[in-house]
């Protein structure tokens, strides 16, 4: 398995459970009460929609990357969402819950710049 494939799995399987199903599926009192700021449902809905576009992406990304393709357009993708998740995410430290996030995100950013650096080392065989 390749330092990508690992890296888009793990996004895949994270953001689904803890973004997308609570998002879409939790009452937006709920929802507020976990993020700590008033959350209405549309924007709820809204937000785990997206995210589950991003998802597909990562899905499509992943698969080409199986086919030997080196997804790099899904590999920039990956680095503005989830560097720019990051930074916001920071931005809002008053809870472990944020932090975790921040801290989520910016390691998903940072393999996947690992993986415009050095691309060989994270699995591209082109």
């Amino acid at each position: 398995m390749t330092g990508l494939a690992i890296i888009l799995m793990v996004k895949v399987a994270v953001s689904t459970l803890t973004l997308v199903v609570p998002f879409l599926a939790l009452p937006a009192d709920m929802l507020s009460t976990l993020m700590g700021a008033e959350v209405s449902a549309p924007m709820a809905r809204l937000y785990g929609v997206a995210i589950a576009a991003l998802l597909v992406g990562y899905g499509f990304g992943l698969r080409q990357h199986w086919h030997g393709d080196w997804p790099v357009g899904v590999i920039w993708m990956g680095v503005v969402s989830n560097g720019g998740g990051a930074l916001i995410a920071a931005s809002l430290l008053d809870g472990l819950p944020r932090l975790m996030g921040a801290g989520f995100f910016g390691s998903i950013a940072l393999g996947l710049i690992a993986c415009l650096l050095w691309p060989g080392a994270m699995g591209r065989t082109e």
